[in-house]
């Protein structure tokens, strides 16, 4: 923090009062018995950094909406400057949420709802980004019409019961979204006990490329339905994965969740 307040120069301090700025004097006085809590000093640190670059006046004589304004910019800054994204690109992310989200806390040393904020933000960036790229190739394809030979992806939800269980249940279902679908839909509902199209072993071999649900990627609705988060998918696959295999496992997870059963 000493350092990035004197690239910008600003004299930081460290006092037993609470924190506060002076974008006049281009000074920050931070609260030194929070000083060891250094995720909870470092936000504080660039919330008053905001007011020192990007901001005039006294708060304490201006009307409510100008002093709201000044806060939520304040706070919108933050998020970039404690935590920006060039460096946050450089790291490899694990693939379970909340472990992403201790890293990046971790990492730049901010609290963990901080990061949390951040993560949510970059991914639905990231999200809207793909999304819009795919509904231009979408649109183009549907002007120039589909490539000769290519075949038309339908959006079906098939069962395999394993031959050596027991289960009267399928013990995996593979749910195949076609692209519109996936582009436009924030889920897919389908019902435990079907319709279903039945899949033998030896079919299985045409959907070794289906993508694996991860248990956040699931709800269960109140009609008895699960719910299948499509927004999810795209995201997590840039929109370029139209098969996906739910476990048997992973749907009586959320069905204890929610104190029901398979």
């Amino acid at each position: 923090m000493s350092r990035i307040a004197d690239s910008f120069g600003v004299d930081l301090r460290y006092d037993t009062c609470k924190s506060f700025s002076d974008n006049e004097e281009r000074f920050i006085i931070l609260d030194k018995r929070e000083s060891a809590i250094s995720s909870s000093v470092r936000k504080i640190f660039f919330h008053e950094l905001c007011h020192v670059l990007r901001h005039a006046g006294d708060q304490r004589k201006m009307p409510y909406l100008f002093k709201k304004a000044q806060e939520d910019e304040a706070e919108h800054f933050v998020l970039y400057a404690s935590m920006p994204y060039f460096m946050i690109s450089k790291l490899k992310f694990p693939d379970i949420r909340i472990d992403a989200i201790n890293l990046l806390a971790a990492t730049f040393k901010v609290p963990f709802k901080l990061a949390e904020k951040r993560l949510d933000q970059i991914q639905r960036r990231e999200y809207e980004g793909n999304l819009l790229s795919s509904i231009m190739k979408f649109k183009n394809s549907q002007l120039s019409g589909p490539e000769p030979g290519s075949d038309k992806i339908e959006t079906k939800i098939y069962a395999y019961f394993d031959s050596t269980g027991d289960y009267i249940e399928p013990s995996q279902i593979i749910i195949q979204v076609d692209q519109q679908t996936l582009l436009s839909e924030q889920e897919i509902l389908f019902s435990l006990d079907g319709p279903f199209e039945r899949l033998e072993e030896s079919q299985l071999e045409a959907f070794v490329d289906c993508k694996p649900i991860k248990f956040n990627d699931l709800d269960y609705t109140r009609d008895r339905r699960i719910s299948l988060k499509l927004s999810h998918l795209a995201s997590r696959y840039y929109n370029s994965a139209f098969k996906f295999i739910v476990q048997r496992k992973d749907i009586e997870q959320v069905l204890h969740y929610y104190g029901a059963e398979f």
